[in-house]
């Protein structure tokens, strides 16, 4: 529908510059244009962050490793990740695309908040458990005052651990860094 609304405030504009028509009219119509184009990208980009691509091209740890080398090449920081007995192991897509969330949320807190030079992702299956761990050597915070002060990236990855029947921890003080573990049942 917004393609379509673009198209014909295209031919609109067309026909008016061909009639000469008032020039007012003709920079309202310009106007609307750039408006829906602006609409279309960030549509876009909001389908995008529904499930990244590269879930679908390299499964969930293809995808995090991409994240992890983007991560650390953009930001400087040093980024180790690993995966632990993980052969065999299929989650559904929602699943999948909730952890890739939650561990991309995290990095972005550490980006954003912990001044860390090293952080360390795991995903590890313990029998019929699926573990993500993500520790940085930051500065740390203290959990209860995130939560209580507004903050959404804790409380956006809670939200998405209870969805898909996770469980959320937070370890962290003050000058300690932080440590977030999604606890996850699997078949």
């Amino acid at each position: 529908s917004l393609t379509s609304l673009l198209v014909g405030l295209r031919i609109l504009e067309e026909r008016a510059q061909a009639y000469q028509q008032d020039p007012k009219a003709l920079a309202h119509i310009r106007q609307l244009k750039q408006l829906t184009d602006g609409v279309l990208e960030e549509l876009h980009r909001l389908a995008m962050d529904l499930r990244p691509a590269s879930l679908d091209h390299a499964g969930l740890v293809g995808a995090l490793a991409q994240l992890v080398t983007q991560t650390s090449h953009t930001h400087g920081i040093a980024v180790q990740f690993e995966t632990v007995d993980l052969e065999g192991v299929t989650l559904p897509t929602s699943v999948e695309t909730h952890v890739y969330r939650i561990v991309q949320e995290a990095l972005t807190n550490v980006i954003r908040h912990s001044q860390a030079a090293h952080v360390d992702i795991v995903l590890e299956r313990r029998k019929d458990t699926l573990v993500v761990v993500v520790e940085d050597d930051g500065q740390g915070f203290t959990p209860e005052n995130m939560t209580a002060n507004g903050h959404l990236g804790l409380a956006g990855m809670r939200e998405r651990a209870e969805q898909i029947g996770g469980i959320l921890i937070v370890e962290s003080t003050s000058g300690a860094g932080a440590t977030i573990v999604l606890e996850l049942a699997i078949r």
